[in-house]
């Protein structure tokens, strides 16, 4: 009784369509506290769903749902300078904790940071017209907004793509390369959303491809240049991973209210990918892996709250510390992050994830063989092909993690 009337108390603080709340009070279980350390614009996580496409709100229980939370800084976010183009769309999500709305999996995703500062990302959707003769779209007139490499272009009768280089235009009229190959003729009314891959959404893909989830619903609320502290009770993330576990509550009870975390079918992780910060800051090992450790609590009474058993759901902890070191440079790792990371782990609730650490040079990508790190930006920030190994690595990426952390994965 208790867990019914949890959810059933926000689900009734919400319009009953999406389960939208205002978060404009202390007391408000579904409010988001934004974080801007640096004064940095691009660390505000745009809202903006004006170009994004909803996806089912109710959650089918015959087949395996993954709701896979992705916490921590900057390499969890909008990362990647391009944005991915999922094989299995039809099968990934967003559930946006802002709105509580399940929306179709795009790049950039819903409720984490931007691309991190360095690649310029586009605060809204570009719309023009064009035409794409092969790999070759050209834009005519004067379009709205600014077009740039990594963005998703759209529009009716186009096979949706990314866009790879600039030609003769560099953000208006002129020419840039797509990625897939098409013709479209005569000029089109296109759309061209911002750009930041997100690992999540190449992960979840693979996840799909594998056979492991039916559904992967990613709920991301990652915060670029933030430290473990921030994340912890008093810091001012704290409420952010309670939060998304409220809303896959609504979410679950929108389809029934017996469901849960841990019911059939029902898979919950959090993916913990944060430490460079740490590195920068010299935190201890100690006070480090007290603060994840109350992180993780701090879920565990979360989900008691809302009537949840005790096997809930698990986390996975990267091995997460490259970046400037305290004493300046750069990069390197910072064994004593590493080893709060590692000391969190208990193969019971928590485990290993990916190894981030181990994803540096020019062993990246399908091939293992480009770069991981993009130097065009944030040296530490990942190219395209290190958010795929980040992802997908079979060794050191978030997959095999989660399949050594066990059933279903």
């Amino acid at each position: 009784m208790k867990r019914y009337l949890a959810i059933a108390a926000l689900l009734l603080a919400a319009p009953a369509a999406y389960g939208q709340m205002a978060w404009n009070g202390a007391n408000d279980l579904l409010q988001l506290a934004e974080y801007s350390p640096q004064g940095f614009a691009q660390q505000v996580v745009p809202r903006d769903v004006s170009y994004k496409t909803l996806g089912t709100q109710t959650i089918n229980t015959s087949v395996q749902n993954c709701f896979i939370i992705h916490a921590g800084q900057s390499n969890n976010v909008n990362t990647a300078p391009s944005n991915y183009l999922p094989t299995n769309a039809s099968s990934i999500d967003n559930l946006n904790p802002y709105d509580g709305a399940i929306y179709k999996g795009a790049d950039p995703l819903i409720g984490t940071s931007p691309a991190p500062v360095g690649q310029t990302p586009q605060p809204t959707v570009a719309a023009f017209n064009a035409t794409i003769a092969g790999t070759t779209l050209t834009v005519t007139g004067t379009p709205a907004g600014t077009i740039g490499v990594g963005q998703t272009i759209s529009g009716a009768g186009v096979t949706t793509t990314t866009i790879t280089a600039l030609g003769s235009g560099s953000g208006g009229a002129g020419t840039y390369t797509v990625a897939q190959s098409q013709t479209v003729s005569p000029s089109t009314a296109m759309a061209a959303t911002p750009n930041g891959g997100h690992p999540g959404l190449r992960l979840a893909d693979a996840l799909v491809t594998a056979g492991k989830c039916s559904r992967v619903i990613i709920v991301p609320v990652s915060i670029s240049s933030t430290a473990v502290a921030a994340w912890d009770i008093g810091g001012v993330l704290w409420q952010r991973i309670p939060v998304a576990m409220r809303r896959i509550a609504q979410r679950l009870a929108q389809t029934s209210p017996s469901l849960q975390c841990g019911s059939t079918n029902i898979t919950c992780v959090v993916l913990w990918g944060q430490g460079e910060s740490d590195t920068a800051a010299g935190t201890s090992q100690a006070a480090y892996t007290a603060s994840l450790n109350s992180i993780i609590s701090t879920t565990n009474t979360t989900a008691t709250s809302l009537g949840w058993s005790t096997s809930w759901g698990r986390w996975l902890v990267a091995k997460q510390s490259y970046y400037i070191p305290n004493g300046g440079g750069c990069c390197a790792v910072d064994s004593s992050i590493q080893n709060a990371q590692a000391a969190v782990v208990n193969n019971t609730q928590v485990f290993a994830g990916a190894n981030a650490d181990a994803l540096v040079g020019s062993v990246c990508g399908p091939s293992a063989n480009a770069a991981c790190r993009d130097s065009t930006a944030t040296p530490v920030h990942w190219s395209n092909n290190g958010a795929y190994s980040y992802a997908q690595d079979p060794t050191n990426g978030w997959q095999q993690a989660l399949h050594a952390s066990g059933s279903p994965f």
